[in-house]
């Protein structure tokens, strides 16, 4: 009779067992909100509530809020939620905690995006992780002020003969930024009056922000333009903070040699 009994006993527990498995196969995970944002400083760190359920499923789940991260930069470490953990069942198919973001101190500043997954484990097997919450981290920048430029030499503002040959204007100077700030991209804008070479360019730039640029422009005019043939030129810098620029200068080819 005990022998009787103890089998009963293994059968139902062994049916208890593929009952909850049968249950739990397709049980999927799905989280409130699908997705989240959040801007933090370097050192510094920041919380977002959210849920995850189990959805077609039934029975007890062990749910990890926290498990992996996934197509993307955003580090695992950067995570950690309150509370860690938490059971499901049909009674509660939804967990509630806090994710806790922390970014590390020298972080350099940027974009982190990653898909975030909870594991939730039946007791026998593991749910799908469903397609998780993408999390976006904006680092920003301590820069605040875009760059600007002291000039140490343009020229020649005024060309002749006009005998229709390339000529190089040379403009020479500094980039001036704050120290937190980088260098994203530098360049001319020339804008010609007869709509020929109007046109934009890079140049590269030092370490210490000193940069010499050659810009060719057309050494002619038309015959019939008294005023000459105007070309202003304008250089463009920016860092984190946007775009700076300087002030327009011009560069004459006159119609003659004759005093104004």
């Amino acid at each position: 009779m005990k022998r009787f009994v103890k089998a009963i006993g293994i059968f139902l527990f062994g049916a208890l067992i593929l009952a909850f498995s049968a249950n739990s196969q397709g049980a999927t995970l799905v989280y409130t909100p699908q997705s989240m944002e959040i801007t933090l400083a370097a050192g510094s760190e920041g919380t977002i509530p959210y849920a995850v359920s189990v959805q077609n499923g039934s029975g007890s789940y062990y749910l990890w809020f926290v498990n992996s991260v996934g197509d993307g930069n955003l580090p695992l470490g950067w995570f950690s939620a309150s509370p860690a953990t938490t059971f499901l069942s049909n009674f509660t198919p939804s967990g509630y905690s806090e994710l806790h973001i922390k970014v590390p101190e020298g972080t350099e500043p940027g974009d982190y995006s990653g898909t975030l997954f909870s594991r939730g484990m039946p007791v026998h097997g593991t749910t799908d992780p469903g397609q998780g919450i993408l999390v976006k981290v904006t680092v920003p920048s301590d820069c605040d002020q875009p760059p600007s430029f002291q000039f140490t030499g343009f020229g020649p503002d005024t060309l002749w003969p006009p005998n229709g040959k390339m000529r190089d204007i040379a403009v020479s100077g500094r980039v001036e930024m704050q120290t937190d700030c980088s260098l994203m991209d530098v360049g001319y804008s020339l804008d010609d009056e007869y709509g020929v070479y109007t046109a934009m360019g890079n140049f590269s730039v030092a370490a210490d922000g000193g940069f010499t640029a050659y810009i060719p422009v057309e050494a002619s005019r038309n015959g019939n333009d008294f005023d000459g043939r105007h070309y202003t030129i304008t250089l463009f810098a920016q860092n984190e903070a946007g775009l700076g620029s300087s002030p327009p200068y011009d560069v004459v080819v006159p119609h003659d040699q004759r005093a104004k």
